[in-house]
């Protein structure tokens, strides 16, 4: 009669676990197998499972249930799309998670879209503990103690200068409404718009923002998260159950994550649920009951794992732990023998209980002699495998986290004397062990397995009925003269009941010994590879220095106080050099571009094209900027980043003076440039314009716009010709979207041209129309009358050229071009309006206020004049020459004037007018707190003075903020209060005022607002204003 019915679970032994898919048995191997052939084994093959021979034949075995093969550990790249499987980390793990939202956002300086987003999920469950990032090839830092912004917390191995360009926000999947920082970016999306049920409920997230940096991004970065996994219930940590701790089965918040290989496989046994929801593993969908994991047993191997181990360079380490992500198409058994092969363990199925065994076997529970054996029945003996299941030499790889959790191959174990045993053959057994990111774990469980390999002898027979009590993976001590063993240790790996009580058993040899582990002899040092690309030490900035300069028009006047920089030349990937300026004492910058860099040039120096106020103290201070994305480091820094003062100039003392009285902003020494560009583009046809912009567009990288270029074009013409004479029309209409400035933008184009040709000389008369959208367009007519002769250098030009910019900060113009311009009503023909190119000639005019430079009159007749009041305080004139002078009224206190010719008159600075300036530093406000500045009084004489103001603000915050520089003109007399310039966080102004009410007290204004959604205040720095009244 069949007394007992056991069986034993192995690593490649099928568990019966609800799975998303049905679990299919693997083959039975090993010592079953051979104990099956026997004649004993003929009664209970169908009630016993081998556990197995060896730890080394399960790991090499093809146990894998299924259909597919599984992925174990980490999951490494990013995932995308929406129908992908549940997964979850457990353990120490990584994983690069899905991508569920990306998005772009803000704008900074003049960079579009300047923020990137992605929100990742990094697990279905959810994880309590903060991840840790690495951002393409490094492991980073998330500053989790700072304050933290919209954006999250910052990663601190990206901060520069101070300024953070990567921050990271993490859900534990707690969380029970949308993010707030994604709904404000991204809810009003046209196509993708980030809605409020996007929460994630039990999703475990991060969102990583990045800020755009050249020298920092090459490309899209890459993430892999590092996370410590799921809470898991420990049953050693349950104090109801025999262990010790606040953990309970029924209630979760006293769970945390674990590495504890047996911890992870307890859970995936019993099943692992969200809100009572069944998600994997368990018993057909539903928790396996308690009673069926044994507590004490599983205590024991969770304890066996917790053992520290001693390391060569000190220190202690748990003696086994795993780690992975899990994915619900993964079958559980599967993963629970990667568990087990984690730990040296065994697991047995006895009568529907599971019972576990880690590492070392535990001392003998029964002991026979040879007189025990039931001799009635067979035995056998297997004492060596087949060449196949014979090794030597073991090699293994694992996840290695300082590598980015790439796999690594661990230091192979090899033995010359088991070699030589095996006829000088090296029989290599190659194993992995996804689940082990420890470098020497994976040691020592290369150890013991190869060692346990080495455990040839395997035995069958019968023992009497006193050893019922046997189960799976318990140890029996056997004495036998004819083996030659005297209490030698055997691992139960199967035993099965027989009729009359008496017990059969497979056993396994075993040696505690194999799992001895001497840290000074046996770990071996491994090498981690260094995945940071050693990048060459930051450019200092040399040859730097910063003198007074002064800018000069093209007659050779001085018109500006400036500023030089220099610096080293003959240097090679340098682009350009990034110079910026600011008024002592004041943290706003008056200055900030990029001067060109020509490598040829031996000793560089350039005069920025900046405005400066005269005599004032400025500090300034320049950094190489490079075409590679190499690191460059500014003039006042030094290798690590850390500053230094910056370079002190003082501007030269040159005052505004009649020509800027004349000409105003005008700058005529662009003027010429500006009518070159008409010139080109009357010339230039649309589909030119367009060709450039696309080409544009594919060499900054701009693919995907350069991919969206449309074009329709119509087009006219006639002709005639008769030897060299000829004659033509031609007419075209062009509409296009292009590329332009990294957006699309519209373009229409219209070109009308006749054309009459002798030979090479050549008559042309154009008119073209543009309109061209967005922040770089504009709307332009041309009008163009041409003789060309065949020398290209000599040609006659008449035109006017009318341009609107969409920039605000350029001014709408029409430029006239012509040997004389005339305007007359067509009756009165000889009194025109007329200009020569040179001069203007009118014969009557009436001038309301007249401030002139020079006014040189060969005869001057006055049928009436009236000069109210002359007042000189002293002239000394040696000759003067006056053919005909009448002077009603002059008073002359004192005049001495022996002879003068007068080439050049030199007046000392402040002689001719009176300034009126107001500095000084402004207060810090809070955000949406305005501050105001008033100016001196002044009265407005009759005629059109200078004026200038400078102001500018720090802090606040750069990102959903309002803010302006505002500067005004009140005419205190009237009451009134007029806008001249205004900007966003800074103000530079220069500009001409009047005609004003002459005799009205006047005086300039400053006001700043700054408002932002983080309530961060600002600090107002120096401002300046200044007004120029010339005299009488």
């Amino acid at each position: 009669m069949l007394k007992k019915f056991l069986t034993a679970l192995a690593f490649s032994t099928a568990l019966t676990l609800a799975t998303p898919a049905t679990v299919s048995a693997a083959p039975v191997f090993g010592a079953v197998a051979a104990f099956a052939a026997t004649p004993l084994g003929g009664i209970v093959v169908n009630a016993a499972l081998g556990i197995g021979t060896s730890l080394l034949s399960n790991m090499l075995s093809p146990h894998s249930s299924a259909s597919s093969e599984q992925k174990f550990g980490m999951q490494l790249s990013m995932r995308v799309g929406g129908d992908n499987p549940i997964e979850f980390p457990v353990g120490y793990t990584a994983t690069a998670g899905q991508l569920l939202y990306p998005g772009t956002w803000g704008q900074v300086g003049d960079t579009p879209n300047a923020y990137a987003v992605w929100e990742v999920q990094l697990s279905d469950l959810p994880t309590p503990d903060r991840p840790v990032i690495w951002v393409n090839e490094q492991r980073c830092t998330i500053d989790w103690t700072a304050a933290p912004t919209a954006q999250g917390y910052p990663v601190t191995e990206f901060r520069r200068g101070g300024v953070d360009y990567l921050w990271v926000q993490f859900d534990n999947g707690t969380q029970t409404t949308p993010s707030s920082y994604m709904r404000s970016k991204f809810a009003g999306h046209s196509t993708r718009p980030y809605t409020d049920d996007m929460i994630g409920v039990g999703l475990a997230k991060v969102r990583v923002t990045a800020l755009a940096n050249r020298e920092l991004w090459t490309g899209s970065p890459s993430f892999l998260f590092e996370t410590t996994g799921i809470p898991l219930y420990n049953v050693a940590k349950d104090s109801s159950v025999g262990g010790s701790g606040a953990h309970r089965w029924n209630n979760p918040a006293t769970w945390e994550p674990s590495s504890n290989p047996i911890v992870i496989a307890y859970n995936i046994r019993r099943g692992v649920f969200y809100g009572g929801q069944w998600v994997y593993g368990g018993n057909n969908k539903k928790p396996l009951s308690a009673y069926r994991l044994p507590a004490s047993n599983w205590i024991a191997a969770i304890n066996a794992c917790d053992t520290l181990i001693n390391l060569s360079g000190g220190g202690t380490e748990k003696q086994f732990r795993a780690g992975g992500v899990i994915s619900a198409d993964m079958q559980p058994v599967d993963v629970i023998n990667q568990l087990l092969a984690s730990c040296n363990a065994r697991m047995a199925e006895v009568g529907g209980i599971y019972k576990v065994q880690v590492g070392a076997p535990g001392a003998a529970v029964y002991a026979f002699s040879d007189e025990h054996i039931v001799i009635t029945d067979g035995q056998t003996l297997d004492p060596f495998p087949g060449l196949d299941d014979t090794h030597n030499a073991i090699e293994a790889t694992y996840p290695e986290p300082g590598e980015k959790w790439g796999t690594k191959d661990a230091p192979g174990r090899y033995n010359p004397i088991w070699e030589e045993e095996d006829g000088g053959r090296q029989l290599v057994a190659q194993v992995t062990y996804p689940m082990v990111p420890y470098r020497y774990q994976v040691q020592r469980l290369m150890t013991a397995a190869i060692k346990d390999a080495r455990r040839f002898r395997n035995h069958s027979l019968t023992l009497p009925p006193d050893a019922w009590l046997l189960e799976p993976n318990d140890v029996v001590a056997w004495t036998s003269p004819r083996n030659g063993y005297l209490n030698k240790k055997f691992l139960v790996t199967a035993i099965a009941g027989k009729r009359g009580y008496n017990q059969v058993v497979a056993l396994k040899e075993v040696d505690p010994s194999d799992y001895d582990w001497n840290p000074a002899t046996d770990q071996v040092p491994v090498t981690i590879g260094d995945l940071v690309i050693e990048r060459p030490p930051p450019q200092l900035m040399t040859g730097w220095q910063a003198l007074p300069a002064v800018m000069v028009d093209n007659g050779g006047a001085s018109r500006r106080p400036s500023i030089e920089v220099r610096y080293d030349g003959l240097l090679s990937d340098v682009r350009a050099v990034r110079v910026q300026v600011r008024v002592l004492g004041d943290a706003g910058l008056a200055y900030d571009a990029d001067q060109p860099y020509d490598p040829a040039e031996t000793t560089p120096a350039r005069i920025l094209n900046g405005v400066f106020l005269p005599a004032a103290n400025y500090e300034v201070r320049g950094k190489y900027v490079p075409f590679s994305g190499r690191v460059t480091r500014w003039s006042n820094e030094d290798e690590d980043g850390t500053e230094g003062p910056w370079l002190s100039v003082t501007t030269p003392d040159i005052r505004l003076g009649p020509l800027d009285v004349i000409y105003g902003d005008l700058d005529l020494d662009q003027l010429g440039t500006q009518l070159a560009g008409y010139l080109d583009w009357m010339g230039q046809t649309a589909r030119d314009l367009i060709e450039q912009a696309e080409a544009q567009a594919i060499l900054t990288g701009d693919q995907e716009l350069a991919n969206q270029l449309q074009m329709q074009e119509i087009s006219r013409s006639l002709s005639v010709a008769v030897d060299d004479l000829s004659a033509s029309f031609n007419e075209t209409i062009t509409t296009a979207i292009i590329p332009m400035q990294g957006e699309l933008v519209a373009l229409a184009d219209a070109l009308t041209e006749l054309s009459a040709a002798d030979g090479d000389d050549v008559n042309t008369a154009r008119i073209r129309f543009t309109a061209m959208s967005g922040p770089p367009g504009y709307s332009k007519i041309g009008i163009e009358t041409r003789f060309d002769t065949g020398n290209p250098d000599d040609f006659r030009i008449a035109g006017s050229y009318w341009e609107t910019p969409n920039d605000p900060l350029l001014p709408t113009r029409r430029l006239e071009m012509a040997e004389q311009f005339i305007i007359t009503d067509g009756v009165h023909s000889d009194t025109p309006f007329y200009f020569d190119g040179t001069a203007m000639r009118v014969k009557n005019a009436f001038i309301a206020n007249l401030t002139a430079d020079n006014i040189d009159v060969s005869t001057l007749t006055l049928d009436f004049g009236q000069i109210e009041n002359v007042e000189i305080e002293w002239a000394d004139i040696a000759n003067v020459n006056v053919t005909t002078g009448q002077i009603a009224d002059a008073a002359i206190t004192n005049a001495k004037i022996a002879n003068l010719e007068v080439d050049r008159i030199k007046i000392a600075n402040g002689a001719v007018s009176d300034w009126v300036s107001d500095t000084g530093t402004g207060p810090s406000r809070a955000s949406g707190v305005s501050y105001s500045v008033s100016g001196t009084n002044w009265t407005a004489p009759p005629y059109p003075i200078l004026g200038a103001a400078s102001i500018s603000f720090t802090g606040g915050a750069t990102g959903g903020e309002t803010s302006s520089c505002q500067l005004f003109l009140r005419n205190v007399t009237a009451g009134t209060r007029s806008l001249l310039s205004g900007s966003g966080r800074s103000l530079n102004a220069a500009l001409v005022l009047g005609p004003l009410v002459n005799g009205n007290t006047y005086r300039l204004e400053l006001d700043v607002f700054h408002a932002n959604d983080t309530n961060t205040p600002y600090q107002v720095g120096a401002y300046a204003m200044q007004v120029v009244i010339p005299r009488k």
